[in-house]
């Protein structure tokens, strides 16, 4: 198998297969991020023969950066093209989706603990984590308190 590689591909020649709907807050989050810090992780694409509507690619992940890439006004993206079967394809996309699941609030608590721990500040670690910085800054709060048995609790 050959090394994936990254391209800058036209938005219009790319069909998504199995599109999803996400719900607005979803995707404004996603439309932001990109927007502040760019596109980080490239879509991944398997191209194919040329349809009548000049799609040539199918879309395996990122329809939510692909959608916000080009509601943004961007008219290329980045790209991985693969050149893998039909059905590898979309056993990727699967497990894409559920790796994107969140993580659960002692997740979440555990990982904002360890940043702390690093000296990282509720800026970047919001940052980090693609949350809103107030909502970083109530659990920062809430650790430094010791109420982490209160945030379990919240969670029940």
């Amino acid at each position: 198998m050959t090394e994936p590689t990254i391209s800058l591909v036209p938005i219009a020649e790319i069909r998504v297969v199995n599109p999803r709907t996400r719900n607005r807050i979803t995707f404004q989050s996603i439309r932001a991020n990109i927007a502040s810090v760019g596109l980080k992780k490239p879509i991944t694409l398997r191209q194919r023969a040329p349809d009548a509507d000049g799609t040539r690619y199918d879309l395996v992940c990122g329809q939510g950066r692909l959608e916000s890439v080009r509601d943004l006004g961007d008219t290329e993206i980045s790209a991985i093209i693969t050149n893998a079967a039909e059905e590898k394809c979309y056993l990727m996309s699967l497990v894409e989706n559920l790796a994107r699941r969140q993580p659960s609030t002692t997740e979440l608590v555990r990982e904002v603990k360890r940043l702390i721990s690093e000296n990282e500040t509720s800026s970047s670690i919001a940052e980090k984590l693609g949350m809103d910085r107030s909502y970083i800054n109530g659990i920062t709060n809430l650790l430094r308190r010791g109420e982490e048995d209160l945030i379990a609790r919240v969670e029940e």
